[in-house]
């Protein structure tokens, strides 16, 4: 490749990296970027064996976040500097992968795919591994086709590197991290100049990682974490679930006619392997990885009841069916110049980004991207006495509608998810999935385009009346419960009520699991409401600040015990001052 060509790739890789980060800066943080900062970021243990143990097992990322966050701060773009910087690595790798082709064609639509890939690029915007898992994954994809050329132990441990970066991103990917070791001592077999640094290297950066990664995913597995999926299949549940965010379909003929192209251009592969004699070849090794790691999910699933990992879980499988499809193209132009244009398939994916191109969602949680006009709209002014603002939402706005308030800066109501979309909400966040069932009592006063939510505010306010106001003493204390007031069951009875929570708070930052709960039974125990706030999730410190919340329940004429108390399972220090509760009836 000449200047030219290496000018041209730099600018678009760097238009690409603007957006990006432009992006990191302005895309709200979705559900599980702030479970990750409430779990590991505010508590500062994020280690395995250490740390709360969830299926965000993404070590590297938030390690990086963690220290990215105490030297420029918590906000959203520090948070996610280490999968922006990540893309400066997978551009690298793009590059280098485009270094080995021979016609011109497949290797632009090569790396304009790979740096335009729609859904896999939304992950370097985002605090999760993905982005970082990518830029290791396919470092080591460069190096693995480079040693298979070289054996040179130079390519073995950019191989081993990008294993390593990947794996400690995403613990999830232990079973083909463990296909690349496996492949690289077949590849390497002849080196006996370096055999013995290469073993070593094998070993120290190769086996010894993957054994530790291993350990934590049978930790994950033995918790139902390590895979989000299912295990109906990996055509159903892998396949299908890509095609959806990658290309923009969830009907199963585009998944097959993807499986087919694969499959067909697969055997070409082997037929090329078979007149040459040899497996080594780039093309012959990116579809035997490919395949045996079909395989090997298949036989997880039967045999040991993992699951077929979905969407974001399978991105790894995207760079390399891309890959594959590139490689064949180019091996196919030597025999007919025509073949060159059969990489313009790849195309599709950069069409697909630029059509879907926006600073305000993301397109696989479109529905967590709360504009901060909307927030700014539900603050309100003048309310009635004794009438305190209530937003309802789906739930897992439970934790980015308070964090993404905190950044903002903005003192947003409570957000009850309980019930949704039913409920005595003042206002409601709604996505097109509940906006029916949403909508009757309610009028829209504003819509979002983009993650398409539209803000509803109630037609005929509510009318509250002061029942009875509780108060509890200050205190401190570790017990795991700590109870604040026992609301008169007969208050339920017969009327909707609002609780209004007032109490002085101190609590350290390592207590992400700490609750306040409301919690309704009937006489036999059964759960009539339960509903736990974390106040970790309002901001990162609390140092005597007044802790308010709002819950509002329907009548619940089987009620018999009500009751409103802290839950603190880590049995962290609390210290409370007085604690008041106000419950008033309320009349639609």
């Amino acid at each position: 490749m000449g200047r030219p060509d290496r000018v041209v790739f730099l600018a678009f890789a760097g238009v690409v990296g603007l957006y990006v980060a432009m992006r990191a800066a302005l895309v709200p943080m979705v559900h599980d970027e702030c479970a990750t900062v409430a779990w590991y970021i505010r508590s500062g243990v994020w280690r395995p064996y250490q740390a709360h143990w969830d299926a965000g097992n993404h070590y590297l990322a938030t390690g990086i976040g963690l220290l990215s966050a105490r030297l420029f701060g918590g906000s959203p773009f520090a948070l996610r500097a280490g999968d922006l910087l990540a893309y400066v690595l997978y551009a690298y790798a793009t590059w280098r992968l485009g270094a080995r082709f021979r016609s011109r064609t497949p290797r632009l639509c090569l790396q304009a795919a790979l740096l335009l890939c729609p859904y896999l690029l939304d992950f370097f915007s985002l605090f999760r591994g993905y982005g970082i898992e990518m830029a290791g994954w396919l470092f080591a994809l460069d190096g693995l086709l480079r040693y298979a050329r070289s054996k040179a132990s130079r390519h073995l441990f950019q191989t081993l590197v990008g294993l390593l970066v990947a794996g400690a991103s995403i613990v999830a990917l232990v079973p083909v991290w463990a296909l690349v070791l496996v492949l690289l001592v077949a590849v390497g077999w002849g080196a006996r100049d370096t055999r013995w640094t290469q073993l070593t290297l094998w070993t120290l950066f190769g086996v010894v990682p993957l054994i530790l990664a291993s350990a934590i995913a049978f930790q994950l597995k033995a918790r139902g974490l390590l895979y989000h999926g299912s295990t109906d299949g990996f055509f159903a549940v892998s396949v299908t679930s890509l095609c959806r965010y990658v290309l923009g379909s969830t009907t199963a003929l585009t998944a097959s006619i993807v499986c087919l192209v694969l499959l067909a251009l697969g055997m070409v592969a082997v037929q090329h392997a078979w007149r040459a004699s040899t497996w080594r070849d780039p093309m012959v090794l990116v579809y035997l990885l490919l395949g045996c790691d079909v395989l090997a999910r298949v036989m997880l699933a039967q045999v040991f009841g993992v699951n077929y990992p979905e969407d974001r879980a399978a991105l790894h499988l995207v760079p390399l069916a891309v890959l594959a499809i590139a490689l064949t193209a180019d091996r196919l132009s030597m025999q007919h110049a025509r073949w060159t244009w059969a990489a313009t398939l790849l195309l599709i994916l950069p069409a697909r980004t630029l059509w879907t191109a926006n600073l305000d969602h993301t397109l696989a949680w479109p529905e967590q991207a709360v504009p901060e006009r909307f927030m700014r709209q539900t603050l309100g002014s003048g309310d009635a006495p004794g009438h305190a603002r209530l937003v309802g939402g789906q739930h897992q706005l439970a934790l980015v509608w308070p964090m993404n308030a905190y950044w903002q800066g903005l003192p947003v109501p409570p957000m009850q998810v309980v019930g949704f979309p039913k409920g005595p909400h003042d206002l409601r966040i709604v996505d097109e999935r509940y906006l029916r069932e949403a909508l009757p009592g309610y009028h829209a006063i504003d819509s979002a385009k983009g993650p398409e939510l539209w803000l509803l505010e109630r037609d005929t306010p509510l009318s509250m009346t002061l029942a009875i106001t509780l108060v509890s003493p200050a205190r401190s204390t570790r017990d795991e419960f700590d109870e604040l007031a026992h609301i008169p069951d007969t208050l339920l009875h017969a009327h909707a009520v609002q609780l209004v929570v007032d109490v002085p708070l101190s609590l350290i930052p390592s207590a992400p699991d700490l609750r306040l709960v409301l919690e309704v039974n009937d006489r036999e125990g059964n759960k009539l409401f339960y509903d736990a706030m974390g106040p970790l999730a309002l901001r990162p410190n609390w140092r005597g600040e007044p802790l308010h919340w709002t819950w509002r329940l329907p009548a619940l004429p089987g009620a018999s015990r009500a009751v409103l108390y802290f839950h603190n399972p880590g049995k962290v220090m609390l210290a409370r001052g007085i604690a008041k509760v106000a419950v008033s009836t309320i009349r639609e």
